[in-house]
């Protein structure tokens, strides 16, 4: 957020003006007096009871938190974002790959995205030449890599090659994954520790044991609940010394069953730093879901269940960091590509050969494609949404065609209030009696400090 502060600078007092809080401002209640937090520059500041109004009222102007009566606060986030784009485009390289081994999966969940697309998977050969590309376009700086799908452990050899490769040309890299988890033994976890790099691994519950299972389909399973297999899958990941996220899938016909989900969680695994947990809205794409009569009701559904989490400890509240965002995902990065089982290229792993930019065999690429990425739209409630900075909404993206629902509002702001409550609950004696001191909240927000 340095860069950020360093753009926008500080303001200048103008006299005869009339003042007002920036509509990117998000004030949270505490016990000695309010805190603001800017979701513009990320600078979290304590404007406690009693304190001289005028000193006050010229350091809020000085930072931004107030701005004159007719400031258009969001021409003024986007030529910030427009800035920060370029300064780090500027020293930018290609440092996050999204590698797709196969198309192909396990399950049959009916709600997957995927549904319908082409299935294949990526050869030895393909894979060592994947690896000679991340080597060659890296230059030489750390990667972190994405192992996707499909479900990437029906093909571990491109894993291995790609790791390998790496590690023999001595290019740095962490990497994630995203599966189902039903392959993820105690041999493959420890492996994808040790020699894959795999720090992280996303895993997806849809309920309770009968519902998972009926949800997942899974197809040449040998097992009598694939659901227990999923558990103990888990354990192995945590026992590895990998991060473990779970994320609950959720729509109306799930949604009860997702709070005995999580006190299953707990009642097996108990509090464990490494493990986390979300919750998702499905949304409906391919397959068909059960949706919620209203969007109030899955808020009330998705707030309780966040709210048992967040007891148990599962909740990761700093995942979310206010301050300015210039990119929505990979799709709009420069710096992040997606590499499909045959070595084509796109920018969205959501995709499926639908827009293809390049391949790896080349340095060729489709730049109207690329651009076109990085096109941004606004929705009618983004003049007056706090979290603005935060939010880069792009034109083709298939997750925004129905635009920025009300929900979503709600739910993002609900969680930048929480992580200001525990930042100021963890750190209270350091801000109480301050007025403009500079607190280090790196941990929470990701850089920013006032």
């Amino acid at each position: 957020m340095k860069t950020t502060i360093a753009i926008c600078g500080h303001q200048n007092t103008v006299e005869n003006t009339s003042y007002r809080y920036t509509k990117h401002c998000v004030k949270v209640p505490c016990e000695d007096g309010v805190l603001l937090c800017h979701t513009l520059t990320g600078e979290l500041v304590l404007v406690g009871r009693g304190e001289d109004s005028e000193s006050t009222t010229q350091q809020l102007i000085k930072s931004w938190f107030l701005v004159p009566e007719d400031f258009d606060e969001c021409k003024w986030a986007d030529e910030v974002r427009h800035i920060a784009k370029l300064l780090r485009t500027r020293n930018s390289g290609k440092s996050h790959f999204t590698i797709l081994t196969t198309t192909d999966c396990n399950a049959r969940c009916f709600y997957c995205y995927e549904m319908g697309m082409r299935r294949y998977t990526m050869t030895a050969k393909t894979a060592r030449d994947v690896g000679e590309y991340i080597a060659r376009v890296c230059k030489g700086k750390k990667v972190t890599i994405s192992w996707f799908g499909g479900e990437p452990l029906l093909n571990r050899e491109p894993i291995e090659i790609i790791s390998r490769a790496l590690q023999e040309r001595g290019i740095p890299f962490d990497a994630i994954i995203t599966s189902n988890g039903y392959y993820l033994d105690t041999a493959v976890a420890e492996k994808a520790a040790r020699d894959w790099h795999i720090i992280s691994a996303q895993i997806t519950i849809d309920g309770t044991e009968e519902n998972y299972n009926r949800t997942k389909a899974y197809i040449n399973c040998d097992e009598q609940s694939p659901y227990r297999r999923v558990l103990d899958n888990i354990g192995h990941a945590l026992d590895a010394g990998m991060c473990v996220n779970v994320r609950l899938n959720m729509d109306r016909a799930n949604a009860d069953d997702l709070f005995a989900v999580v006190e299953e969680l707990a009642e097996r695994f108990g509090p464990r730093p490494e493990l986390s947990v979300h919750v998702a809205l499905l949304k409906k794409l391919v397959g068909d879901i059960h949706a919620f009569t209203s969007g109030e009701e899955a808020l009330s559904y998705r707030n309780g269940i966040e709210d048992k989490l967040r007891e148990l400890g599962y909740l990761r509240e700093t995942e979310y960091h206010p301050g300015l965002s210039t990119n929505q995902c990979m799709a709009d990065n420069d710096s992040c590509e997606v590499i499909l089982p045959d070595g084509r290229i796109e920018k969205c792993e959501h995709l499926d050969e639908k827009e293809i930019v390049g391949d790896i065999y080349s340095d060729d690429r489709n730049k109207e494609i690329i651009e076109n990425w990085k096109e941004t739209v606004r929705f009618s409630n983004c003049a007056d949404c706090a979290l603005y900075p935060k939010c880069v909404s792009l034109k083709k993206c298939p997750w925004m065609q129905e635009g920025c629902s009300q929900l979503r509002q709600i739910s993002q702001l609900k969680r930048i209030e929480q992580m200001i409550r525990n930042y100021y609950l963890e750190n209270r004696d350091r801000m109480d009696g301050t007025k403009h001191d500079e607190v280090d909240i790196e941990n929470a927000t990701g850089g920013s400090r006032w």
